[in-house]
């Protein structure tokens, strides 16, 4: 991807110059991602992931790009293209593989169906947010925190597949190695909110199409 092996390998804090290459790096790549065709974006998207991937790739590096990368990449998912929808969807892909709280954030603010109006991209996060939960050194408090937010995109939204995932969010957090046991028990109070709510809106009849994720999240919470 451009930024040395040198940089790509730096596992401390990078220094002033080493930050400057992943700033321009990255500026670089956004600039090929908005530029590329549906094939290019799949290939660009490949390549990234199998750098982020890699064993050799440092922490210190991680940390530079994930927030550059947040920072590059929120204008083009809120540019009005037609290719919008799937330009997202693969740069959750790449988020997810870079394990940042800040990718981890950049992913979970396209699930608020209060700023996110494309279904499409909402599904998109919500599907790769439990494995970029996986993949992150998040804080037992940002971990509860999240939960909490990802529960209220959960009350608003509509779409079943979104709340589905947002479940499993959930679920994930809780198979989290080294929980303490006071957020353990917050977040499955959040995550046992949820299924309540789920549960309310199918019985009242005002959203019956629910059912199906109140039907998986009942089999996750066991």
């Amino acid at each position: 991807a451009g930024f040395g092996k040198e940089v790509l390998g730096q596992k401390e804090q990078l220094g002033a110059e080493q930050h400057k290459k992943v700033v321009e790096g990255v500026e670089q790549l956004a600039k090929r991602f908005a530029d590329a065709d549906p094939a290019g974006l799949v290939a660009f998207r490949n390549e990234l992931v199998g750098v982020l991937r890699s064993p050799l790739t440092g922490i210190g590096f991680r940390r530079d790009f994930g927030i550059e990368f947040a920072k590059a990449f929120r204008p083009i998912l809120a540019d009005a293209s037609p290719m919008r929808a799937i330009r997202a969807s693969n740069a959750m892909i790449v988020a997810r593989s870079v394990g940042t709280s800040e990718c981890v954030d950049f992913i979970a603010e396209q699930m608020d169906p209060g700023t996110q109006q494309e279904t499409t991209i909402r599904l998109a996060a919500a599907a790769q947010l439990p494995k970029a939960i996986e993949g992150a050194p998040l804080s037992p408090p940002q971990l509860d925190a999240l939960a909490k937010r990802v529960a209220g995109d959960a009350r608003r939204e509509t779409n079943w597949a979104v709340v589905a995932h947002e479940v499993e969010c959930m679920t994930t957090m809780l198979r989290k190695e080294g929980l303490p046991p006071a957020q353990a028990d917050a977040i499955a109070v959040t995550l046992g909110g949820t299924v309540n709510d789920l549960a309310a809106r199918v019985s009242d009849g005002s959203q019956p199409e629910l059912v199906k994720a109140l039907q998986r999240s009942l089999l996750a919470d066991r």
